[in-house]
């Protein structure tokens, strides 16, 4: 009689491309991406400042576990550092970047003239 066995090699958990630091104008998007290897397939989550981000509507979008962040709507809030967790097989990993938050400038500008008549002669 046959038998068959399956085995499952399991591969240690590695990021093997982290996030990138990235530059951002408040009210823009800022795209995070992230990739581990392992064996189960590697989960993610985002965390922003160590604070844990879900999906929310026009602000946040984690694209279902894909590795992928997306920053919707930039606030000043969300700079300081984008961190990438994998886990697998109850390893976990993590990969930071920082994003640079750049505001708008609202500057009043004042021009002083001086004006002359000459009159026409």
């Amino acid at each position: 009689m046959i038998q068959w066995l399956t085995c499952l090699a399991l591969v240690p958990l590695k990021i093997s491309k982290g996030p990138v630091n990235k530059q951002a104008v408040v009210g823009s998007a800022a795209v995070f991406t992230c990739h581990a290897d392992g064996t189960p397939t590697p989960t993610y989550e985002w965390r922003i400042n160590d604070f844990l981000i879900t999906d929310i509507p026009g602000q946040y979008e984690t694209h279902d576990g894909l590795g992928v962040l997306t920053i919707v709507d930039v606030k000043q809030s969300d700079g300081g550092f984008v961190t990438c967790v994998a886990t697998a097989a109850n390893l976990s990993m993590r990969a930071h970047a920082r994003l640079e938050v750049l505001g708008v400038l609202n500057i009043d500008v004042w021009f002083v003239c001086s004006l002359e008549i000459v009159p026409v002669p």
